[in-house]
């Protein structure tokens, strides 16, 4: 029953968040910021050197660097992935009629599989950005407060601070990725 619950919790916030995303015009703002541009290969290649030692500069990213646009549509298709293999579960019996054996074998591992993916994925690099990592241990407070200082932002996001010093939208702290 806790796992039906935790599902259509989790269908209500999905599309709570894509009509967020494609209805509201901040999170239509939003979802352009998160969409690969151009300039992220070029901006990646130039970071992978600056790590290794080869480069001059870190790359200069706006507000989503290229780890966290990945890991925005990974949770897209894992949630979408879940949801549809979940539902087709989740009806049992009348979806056995519908599609063959194969494909209900099919909708199980992929179902338990992307489950298992999602626990390793939180556990693991979302437990080391948002909390182990040098600048954020204990924990990087922008998920409570939904604000980055200005330093962490000019240090981490310097193309979105030199967007923000230009438009005037500059303050104490910086809206973080959400609301």
């Amino acid at each position: 029953m806790i796992h039906r619950i935790s599902a259509a919790v989790l269908i209500v916030v999905s599309l709570y968040h894509h009509a967020y995303v494609l209805l509201s015009e901040r999170g239509h703002l939003l979802l352009r910021n998160y969409l690969f541009h151009r300039d992220d290969l070029r901006r990646a290649a130039q970071g992978l050197k600056y790590n290794l030692g080869s480069g001059d500069a870190a790359a200069d990213w706006g507000k989503f660097n290229l780890a966290q646009k990945l890991q925005y549509f990974g949770v897209i298709f894992g949630v979408c992935s879940m949801i549809l293999t979940g539902l087709v579960l989740w009806v049992g019996t009348p979806a056995i009629a519908l599609i063959p054996k194969w494909l209900m074998d099919l909708t199980i591992i992929i179902h338990g599989h992307e489950g298992f993916l999602i626990f390793i994925i939180l556990l693991l690099w979302h437990l080391y950005n948002v909390h182990l990592a040098p600048g954020n241990f204990p924990m990087n407070m922008s998920w409570i407060t939904g604000r980055i200082p200005i330093e962490e932002c000019k240090m981490r996001y310097p193309a979105e601070h030199k967007r923000l010093l230009e438009t005037g939208e500059l303050r104490e702290s910086i809206p973080s990725g959400g609301k």
